[in-house]
Parts: C-alpha cells; sequence; structure tokens
C-alpha cells in the first residue's frame, strides 16, 4: 500500500521536470499550435497568437520545426510518415511564398471570431 515506486508509470509521464515535459508533450503542443493556425478557436492560451506563423516564410519553418521535433522521434514508424508529410509541407509553403506573398489565412471559428 505505501511502496516506495508504485507510481513510476504516473510520475513519468505527469511530471515537472523539464525533460520529462518537454519529450512527453512537445508533440501535443506542436499539433494543437499548428491546428490553431487554421482554426481560430484553437488558440486556447493567448501565447498562441504571437507564436502562430503569419507568412509562408514564418509556416515553412514551423513546419521544418514540427517534423524534426514533433513528428520522427514519436510513434515509431508512424512519426517518420508524418514527417515526411510535415517536411512536403515546408516545401508548399515554400512554393506557396514564391508564388504569393501573402499571409496565413484562418477559418472563422463557430463562434465567428477570425
Amino acid at each position: 500500500f505505501l511502496q516506495a515506486d508504485c507510481n513510476v508509470m504516473w510520475r513519468g509521464f505527469f511530471s515537472f521536470r523539464p525533460h520529462v515535459i518537454f519529450d512527453v508533450w512537445t508533440p501535443l503542443f506542436f499539433g494543437v499550435l499548428g491546428m490553431s493556425v487554421h482554426i481560430v478557436d484553437m488558440k486556447i492560451l493567448p501565447i498562441f497568437e504571437s507564436l502562430s506563423p503569419k507568412t509562408y516564410m514564418q509556416y515553412a519553418f514551423f513546419m521544418a520545426i514540427t517534423c524534426l521535433f514533433a513528428n520522427i522521434g514519436y510513434v515509431g514508424m508512424f512519426g517518420i510518415i508524418v514527417g515526411i508529410y510535415s517536411a512536403v509541407c515546408f516545401l508548399l509553403c515554400l512554393v506557396a511564398r514564391l508564388l504569393h506573398s501573402g499571409y496565413v489565412i484562418g477559418v472563422v471559428g463557430p463562434l465567428g471570431k477570425e
């Protein structure tokens, strides 16, 4: 009942140790941030507004970071497949920047804000 290491798995997942937080929660953070670029109602924290890419070059940089640090190292071969998809999106963002110098457009959410 009062064992020393009875909740090791729980503490390994829910922890305030920086190396555990970054290792476990990076894909979720990048996923929500990436979705909030297009779905405005997903910007659940004020910091998402300042971190969201506004131009295609910023979006290309975000996709490269997502590919390298939030996709490939996680979920085995599926992470590699999603990483390849992110790399293709990185290239498409570069093409979009070359063809169009505008900004990334968000989708109007159900609350009507953009």
